[in-house]
Protein backbone atom coordinates (compact mmCIF):
# COMPACT_ATOMS: atom_id res chain seq x y z
CA UNK A 1 0.00 0.00 0.00
CA UNK A 2 1.16 3.62 -0.92
CA UNK A 3 1.55 5.75 1.89
CA UNK A 4 0.17 8.80 1.26
CA UNK A 5 2.26 11.72 0.97
CA UNK A 6 2.86 14.43 3.13
CA UNK A 7 1.08 17.97 2.27
CA UNK A 8 4.36 20.81 1.53
CA UNK A 9 4.13 24.40 0.18
CA UNK A 10 5.41 24.75 -3.36
CA UNK A 11 8.38 25.88 -3.97
CA UNK A 12 7.80 29.88 -4.41
CA UNK A 13 6.14 29.62 -1.05
CA UNK A 14 9.57 28.09 0.59
CA UNK A 15 11.31 31.01 -1.07
CA UNK A 16 9.12 34.00 -0.05
CA UNK A 17 9.36 32.31 3.38
CA UNK A 18 13.13 32.20 3.62
CA UNK A 19 13.41 36.14 2.14
CA UNK A 20 11.14 36.96 5.17
CA UNK A 21 12.85 35.31 8.06
CA UNK A 22 16.20 36.21 7.07
CA UNK A 23 17.82 33.02 8.33
CA UNK A 24 18.20 29.63 8.48
CA UNK A 25 16.14 28.96 11.71
CA UNK A 26 13.78 31.57 11.22
CA UNK A 27 13.04 29.47 7.77
CA UNK A 28 12.61 26.36 9.55
CA UNK A 29 10.00 27.98 11.83
CA UNK A 30 8.35 29.75 9.54
CA UNK A 31 7.93 26.45 7.67
CA UNK A 32 6.59 24.22 10.80
CA UNK A 33 4.05 27.10 11.43
CA UNK A 34 3.00 26.76 7.36
CA UNK A 35 2.86 23.18 7.73
CA UNK A 36 0.26 23.31 10.86
CA UNK A 37 -1.97 25.39 9.88
CA UNK A 38 -2.03 24.06 6.90
CA UNK A 39 -2.72 20.70 8.56
CA UNK A 40 -5.28 22.39 10.69
CA UNK A 41 -7.02 23.36 7.81
CA UNK A 42 -7.51 20.03 6.32
CA UNK A 43 -8.69 18.64 9.67
CA UNK A 44 -11.00 21.62 10.03
CA UNK A 45 -12.21 21.21 6.28
CA UNK A 46 -12.99 17.25 7.09
CA UNK A 47 -14.85 18.41 10.18
CA UNK A 48 -17.07 20.88 8.52
CA UNK A 49 -17.89 17.92 5.33
CA UNK A 50 -18.79 15.72 8.17
CA UNK A 51 -21.01 17.54 10.26
CA UNK A 52 -22.40 19.71 7.69
CA UNK A 53 -24.46 16.67 6.01
CA UNK A 54 -22.54 17.10 2.93
CA UNK A 55 -24.22 14.64 0.55
CA UNK A 56 -26.44 12.41 1.91
CA UNK A 57 -25.38 12.52 5.93
CA UNK A 58 -27.97 11.55 7.95
CA UNK A 59 -29.86 9.80 5.69
CA UNK A 60 -29.86 6.46 5.16
CA UNK A 61 -30.26 5.21 0.82
CA UNK A 62 -29.82 1.35 2.24
CA UNK A 63 -31.59 -0.70 3.34
CA UNK A 64 -30.80 -3.98 5.71
CA UNK A 65 -26.67 -3.60 4.98
CA UNK A 66 -27.83 -2.66 1.10
CA UNK A 67 -26.33 0.63 -0.81
CA UNK A 68 -26.21 3.67 1.05
CA UNK A 69 -26.05 5.75 -2.36
CA UNK A 70 -28.65 8.75 -2.57
CA UNK A 71 -31.09 8.77 -5.17
CA UNK A 72 -30.17 12.52 -5.40
CA UNK A 73 -27.20 13.13 -4.30
CA UNK A 74 -27.91 14.98 -1.75
CA UNK A 75 -31.06 16.08 0.78
CA UNK A 76 -32.84 18.16 -1.45
CA UNK A 77 -34.58 15.51 -4.12
CA UNK A 78 -38.15 16.98 -2.72
CA UNK A 79 -37.04 20.20 -4.60
CA UNK A 80 -35.90 21.27 -0.88
CA UNK A 81 -34.54 20.26 2.25
CA UNK A 82 -36.15 17.61 4.33
CA UNK A 83 -38.86 19.03 6.10
CA UNK A 84 -38.04 20.41 9.59
CA UNK A 85 -41.78 19.35 10.81
CA UNK A 86 -42.96 15.88 12.23
CA UNK A 87 -44.17 14.45 9.02
CA UNK A 88 -45.15 10.89 9.03
CA UNK A 89 -43.49 8.15 7.58
CA UNK A 90 -44.43 5.34 5.93
CA UNK A 91 -42.71 1.92 5.76
CA UNK A 92 -44.19 -0.07 2.47
CA UNK A 93 -42.66 -3.43 2.77
CA UNK A 94 -42.07 -5.63 -0.47
CA UNK A 95 -41.33 -8.55 -1.70
CA UNK A 96 -40.50 -10.23 -4.99
CA UNK A 97 -41.85 -14.12 -6.01
CA UNK A 98 -38.14 -14.82 -6.21
CA UNK A 99 -37.10 -13.45 -3.51
CA UNK A 100 -34.00 -11.64 -4.96
CA UNK A 101 -36.27 -8.53 -3.05
CA UNK A 102 -37.10 -8.25 0.05
CA UNK A 103 -37.46 -5.34 2.72
CA UNK A 104 -38.39 -2.06 3.48
CA UNK A 105 -38.67 1.22 1.66
CA UNK A 106 -39.20 4.02 4.14
CA UNK A 107 -40.65 7.19 3.07
CA UNK A 108 -41.12 10.64 4.48
CA UNK A 109 -44.75 11.92 3.81
CA UNK A 110 -44.71 15.87 3.54
CA UNK A 111 -48.18 16.77 5.04
CA UNK A 112 -46.82 19.88 5.18
CA UNK A 113 -46.47 20.56 1.57
CA UNK A 114 -49.22 17.99 0.41
CA UNK A 115 -51.73 17.25 2.82
CA UNK A 116 -55.01 16.34 1.09
CA UNK A 117 -52.47 13.67 -0.87
CA UNK A 118 -50.59 12.47 2.26
CA UNK A 119 -53.87 12.12 4.40
CA UNK A 120 -55.39 10.09 1.27
CA UNK A 121 -52.34 7.79 1.05
CA UNK A 122 -52.56 7.62 5.08
CA UNK A 123 -56.22 6.34 4.61
CA UNK A 124 -55.39 3.57 2.41
CA UNK A 125 -52.85 2.12 4.17
CA UNK A 126 -54.68 2.27 6.90
CA UNK A 127 -57.51 0.17 5.46
CA UNK A 128 -55.04 -2.06 4.45
CA UNK A 129 -55.60 -1.22 0.64
CA UNK A 130 -52.57 -1.49 -0.58
CA UNK A 131 -51.76 -5.08 0.85
CA UNK A 132 -50.90 -7.52 -1.27
CA UNK A 133 -50.74 -5.19 -4.63
CA UNK A 134 -48.32 -5.32 -7.01
CA UNK A 135 -45.68 -3.14 -8.98
CA UNK A 136 -47.37 -3.74 -12.08
CA UNK A 137 -45.55 -1.16 -14.10
CA UNK A 138 -41.91 -0.57 -14.60
CA UNK A 139 -40.15 1.72 -17.02
CA UNK A 140 -36.42 1.92 -16.90
CA UNK A 141 -35.24 4.78 -16.08
CA UNK A 142 -38.77 6.59 -15.38
CA UNK A 143 -41.12 5.36 -12.78
CA UNK A 144 -42.05 2.47 -10.75
CA UNK A 145 -45.91 2.55 -10.64
CA UNK A 146 -47.80 0.34 -7.74
CA UNK A 147 -50.53 0.56 -5.77
CA UNK A 148 -53.98 -0.72 -8.10
CA UNK A 149 -53.83 -4.12 -9.19
CA UNK A 150 -53.21 -7.43 -7.90
CA UNK A 151 -53.18 -11.01 -9.17
CA UNK A 152 -56.41 -12.73 -9.59
CA UNK A 153 -56.99 -16.67 -8.73
CA UNK A 154 -56.69 -16.62 -13.06
CA UNK A 155 -52.94 -15.69 -12.84
CA UNK A 156 -54.38 -12.19 -14.85
CA UNK A 157 -53.03 -8.98 -13.51
CA UNK A 158 -56.77 -7.41 -12.28
CA UNK A 159 -57.10 -4.12 -11.21
CA UNK A 160 -58.51 -3.05 -7.86
CA UNK A 161 -61.45 -0.49 -7.54
CA UNK A 162 -59.91 2.14 -5.03
CA UNK A 163 -62.24 2.80 -2.13
CA UNK A 164 -62.39 6.69 -1.74
CA UNK A 165 -63.49 9.56 -4.34
CA UNK A 166 -60.50 11.04 -6.44
CA UNK A 167 -58.62 14.12 -5.07
CA UNK A 168 -57.36 17.60 -5.83
CA UNK A 169 -54.29 17.79 -7.32
CA UNK A 170 -51.54 19.48 -5.44
CA UNK A 171 -48.61 19.26 -7.60
CA UNK A 172 -48.59 23.38 -7.22
CA UNK A 173 -46.77 22.51 -3.76
CA UNK A 174 -43.19 23.25 -4.66
CA UNK A 175 -42.05 20.01 -5.02
CA UNK A 176 -40.44 18.25 -7.96
CA UNK A 177 -40.23 14.89 -9.67
CA UNK A 178 -36.46 14.56 -8.96
CA UNK A 179 -35.22 10.62 -8.22
CA UNK A 180 -36.24 9.40 -4.79
CA UNK A 181 -39.19 10.69 -4.52
CA UNK A 182 -43.15 9.63 -4.46
CA UNK A 183 -45.71 11.04 -6.63
CA UNK A 184 -49.70 10.25 -7.39
CA UNK A 185 -50.38 8.39 -10.60
CA UNK A 186 -53.58 9.71 -12.27
CA UNK A 187 -55.68 9.99 -15.53
CA UNK A 188 -55.61 12.82 -18.31
CA UNK A 189 -58.22 14.56 -15.70
CA UNK A 190 -55.83 16.41 -13.05
CA UNK A 191 -58.04 15.65 -10.23
CA UNK A 192 -58.33 11.95 -10.59
CA UNK A 193 -55.74 10.68 -8.45
CA UNK A 194 -57.14 7.63 -5.84
CA UNK A 195 -54.41 5.27 -4.48
CA UNK A 196 -51.73 4.56 -7.27
CA UNK A 197 -48.19 5.87 -6.78
CA UNK A 198 -44.84 6.26 -7.95
CA UNK A 199 -41.40 6.58 -7.39
CA UNK A 200 -39.30 8.49 -9.72
CA UNK A 201 -36.13 6.45 -10.99
CA UNK A 202 -34.59 9.40 -12.40
CA UNK A 203 -35.58 13.14 -12.32
CA UNK A 204 -38.84 13.64 -14.53
CA UNK A 205 -39.32 17.40 -13.94
CA UNK A 206 -41.49 17.45 -17.23
CA UNK A 207 -44.00 16.09 -15.01
CA UNK A 208 -44.25 19.32 -12.58
CA UNK A 209 -46.50 21.64 -12.57
CA UNK A 210 -46.18 24.93 -14.63
CA UNK A 211 -48.51 27.45 -16.12
CA UNK A 212 -49.02 24.77 -19.31
CA UNK A 213 -48.66 21.93 -17.11
CA UNK A 214 -51.37 20.78 -14.33
CA UNK A 215 -48.40 18.04 -12.88
CA UNK A 216 -48.24 15.23 -10.93
CA UNK A 217 -48.55 15.73 -7.21
CA UNK A 218 -44.95 14.92 -5.20
CA UNK A 219 -45.82 13.81 -1.62
CA UNK A 220 -42.59 12.17 -0.59
CA UNK A 221 -39.34 11.03 -0.49
CA UNK A 222 -37.49 8.08 0.16
CA UNK A 223 -35.20 8.37 3.21
CA UNK A 224 -34.15 4.47 3.18
CA UNK A 225 -34.71 1.19 1.28
CA UNK A 226 -33.60 3.23 -2.28
CA UNK A 227 -31.43 0.30 -3.17
CA UNK A 228 -34.92 -1.90 -3.41
CA UNK A 229 -36.48 0.36 -5.47
CA UNK A 230 -33.35 0.52 -8.04
CA UNK A 231 -33.33 -3.73 -7.90
CA UNK A 232 -37.11 -3.75 -8.65
CA UNK A 233 -36.41 -1.17 -12.05
CA UNK A 234 -33.42 -3.90 -12.90
CA UNK A 235 -36.43 -6.71 -13.65
CA UNK A 236 -36.85 -7.68 -17.09
CA UNK A 237 -40.47 -6.60 -17.85
CA UNK A 238 -43.21 -7.43 -20.94
CA UNK A 239 -46.36 -7.22 -21.82
CA UNK A 240 -49.38 -8.85 -20.18
CA UNK A 241 -52.90 -9.45 -20.13
CA UNK A 242 -55.24 -7.62 -17.62
CA UNK A 243 -58.23 -7.23 -16.51
CA UNK A 244 -58.99 -3.37 -15.93
CA UNK A 245 -62.74 -1.50 -15.97
CA UNK A 246 -61.72 -0.39 -19.50
CA UNK A 247 -61.94 -3.93 -20.81
CA UNK A 248 -59.69 -6.90 -21.05
CA UNK A 249 -56.50 -6.21 -22.76
CA UNK A 250 -52.50 -5.94 -22.79
CA UNK A 251 -50.57 -3.92 -20.33
CA UNK A 252 -47.03 -2.75 -21.11
CA UNK A 253 -44.01 -2.61 -18.87
CA UNK A 254 -45.25 -5.32 -16.23
CA UNK A 255 -42.04 -6.55 -14.28
CA UNK A 256 -41.73 -10.73 -15.43
CA UNK A 257 -41.10 -11.51 -11.73
CA UNK A 258 -44.45 -10.05 -8.92
CA UNK A 259 -43.10 -7.45 -7.21
CA UNK A 260 -45.91 -7.60 -3.96
CA UNK A 261 -46.76 -4.75 -1.62
CA UNK A 262 -46.83 -6.83 1.64
CA UNK A 263 -48.09 -4.47 3.76
CA UNK A 264 -47.83 -0.09 3.92
CA UNK A 265 -47.41 0.90 8.01
CA UNK A 266 -47.84 4.35 8.83
CA UNK A 267 -45.56 5.84 11.75
CA UNK A 268 -47.40 9.48 12.67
Amino acid sequence: MSRRKNIEPDEETKETIARNTGSKSGKFMVMAVVLILLAAGIGSAAYFMVNTGHSSAGIDYGNEGGSMESPSGDDSGSGGESSQTSNPIALIRVRSDDGSIDGVIKVELYRDKAPITVDNFIKYANDGFYNGLVFHRIVENFVAQGGGYYYGHDGILTYKNATYPPIKNEANNGLSNVEGTIAMARTSDPNSATSQFYFNLKDNTNLDYNSNNPGYCVFGKVISGWNLVQDMAKIPTHQEKAHNPWGDGPMQNVPETHITIVSVTIQD
